[in-house]
């Protein structure tokens, strides 16, 4: 069985998240190693002195859904503080983690149900974003349509570039339908979400580039009302 371990470079002040299947390290002279006792699921990521993670349940309820089948429930553990902290949230897809903050797509069907965007359905897929060194969790409320991956959400630090999709329940760019998906970006320093109010295809290195103060987009004139 796979354990999930972290291993500590002091000197560098590195923290690494490292998945062994019982194998001897290969350093010379290895750092001291963590084991967390959990059996790890999903994709895990670091910043700074904090480890994201995902946990599959086997007999114990982790998100509070009633029920102990879901794949993949959030944990931090602070390296500094040697804790773990249960988000109590089931993701899906990756989990880009800069500067401390962890963007996450959070399944309103796994959630137990939960109308996490408050359009009156539970299909959804919801951004939130847990910022580690507050510990507080933002629910962004909305929706990327499923797993969380290269073309739905992009991490530039301050800024966060997210693709949201209209679904069919509202119109989030002016052109008159709700079959688009539109770009947000949200302010992790000011805590605001700005709809751009343009219709992208998907994120791509090709088509936006985002950075810790500037978004830039490449945008179709069709999906804009052909204008």
């Amino acid at each position: 069985m796979e354990r999930c371990f972290l291993r500590r470079l002091t000197p560098l002040g590195l923290v690494l998240a490292l998945l062994t299947t019982g194998q001897n390290s290969a350093y010379a002279h290895p750092p001291e190693v963590t084991n967390l006792g959990l059996v790890p699921s999903g994709s895990l990521g670091v910043s700074g002195n904090f480890v994201s993670f995902g946990v599959r349940e086997s007999d114990t309820d982790l998100n509070g859904d009633g029920d102990t089948d879901d794949i993949s429930v959030v944990h931090i553990y602070d390296a500094t503080s040697g804790t773990i902290t249960n988000l109590g949230l089931e993701i899906g897809g990756r989990m880009p983690f800069r500067d401390n903050i962890l963007a996450m797509s959070v399944s309103e069907a796994r959630q137990g149900n939960m109308d996490l965007n408050g359009d009156g359905d539970t299909t959804d897929s919801v951004v939130h974003l847990h910022d580690a060194t507050s510990g507080i969790t933002r629910n962004i409320s909305l929706d990327v349509g499923g797993r969380l991956d290269d073309h739905s959400l992009e991490h530039g630090g301050r800024l966060i570039l997210i693709r949201a999709l209209e679904r069919g329940t509202v119109d989030l760019n002016g052109d008159g339908d709700s079959s688009d998906a539109v770009a947000h970006v949200f302010d992790t320093h000011t805590g605001i979400t700005t709809n751009v109010g343009l219709s992208i295809q998907f994120l791509s290195i090709l088509r936006h580039q985002v950075s810790s103060s500037s978004v830039a987009l490449a945008v179709t004139e069709s999906l804009q009302g052909n204008m």
